[in-house]
């Protein structure tokens, strides 16, 4: 995928944003039963009921869904401009490594802008995937109001703003050169595996956070807790299930978005 350049040919503001929600909605979708795993192990509790009760696998999937189409919006629309903010003409034939910081760069601005969507859609789903509780936005709201919703922003934005940078800046580096060049599904999913594996401690500390609110003073606190009670090991656990769900989710968003930018940008032209 060629690096875009500030020129006419770029889709516009509108066909970026429907890429956007339904590249992020799909792989939304899809991903989902993995995703609830992945939460459930983080915290320590058993996947067990699951298997009875297979539908507890959506458990928040309402919640994820309703919030999937704005946030992605705006977390691959932030992208899609930042980086070509980030990328002016005289940069264009910056050398490696500052493509790559500049890549990454542009994946931490997209979280930023698109946390303050994604922290009360991830507080509620987080919440309804590790308790199997419904309601779960009702009652947050009821009893502590709409800090409990944005509680732990920045702890989301300490886990998901290096995954997104890493992220975006490996799969700008892949889908441009050697072997995986000329498979953008897989140059995707490795992109977001490496990242993925490389921040799951940090995604461990996020959803405790979130889930057991109230009950930590800070991110550094908690992990101070995991470790003299669990272990180091602990700060990994889930780390299979993180990989095994960032890795499909993240590879087929970025490949859909790339795609569905050109098909939206002609169909509205």
């Amino acid at each position: 995928m060629p690096s875009p350049a500030p020129d006419a040919q770029e889709p516009g503001l509108l066909p970026v944003m429907l890429a956007s929600s339904s590249a992020g909605l799909l792989a939304r979708i899809i991903i989902y039963p993995i995703e609830t795993i992945k939460s459930r192990l983080q915290v320590g509790n058993p996947i067990s009921p699951l298997l009875r009760k297979p539908w507890l696998f959506y458990r928040g999937l309402s919640i994820a869904a309703v919030g999937q189409l704005p946030a992605a919006a705006a977390y691959f629309t932030t992208y899609e401009f930042a980086k070509r903010s980030v990328f002016p003409p005289q940069e264009q034939n910056a050398s490696l490594g500052k493509r790559f910081l500049l890549d990454c760069s542009a994946g931490m601005i997209a979280e930023a802008v698109s946390s303050f969507l994604w922290t009360p859609i991830d507080v509620c789903k987080e919440t309804a995937q590790v308790t199997g509780s419904s309601g779960v936005f009702r009652h947050i709201l009821k009893h502590e109001g709409l800090r409990g919703l944005f509680r732990g922003y920045f702890v989301t934005l300490t886990s998901f703003g290096p995954y997104s940078a890493l992220y975006f800046g490996f799969w700008e580096m892949t889908s441009k050169s050697g072997p995986l060049a000329a498979h953008p599904v897989m140059a995707g999913m490795a992109s977001a595996g490496m990242a993925g594996l490389l921040t799951s401690p940090l995604d461990v500390l996020k959803v405790k956070f979130q889930v057991e609110r109230n009950q930590h003073k800070s991110s550094i606190h908690l992990a101070q807790q995991i470790i003299q009670r669990d272990g180091v090991r602990a700060l990994f656990r889930g780390t299979f299930a993180r990989v095994l769900w960032c890795t499909p989710s993240s590879g087929l968003a970025i490949v859909a978005f790339e795609n569905l930018k050109g098909i939206y940008s002609t169909a509205l032209a």
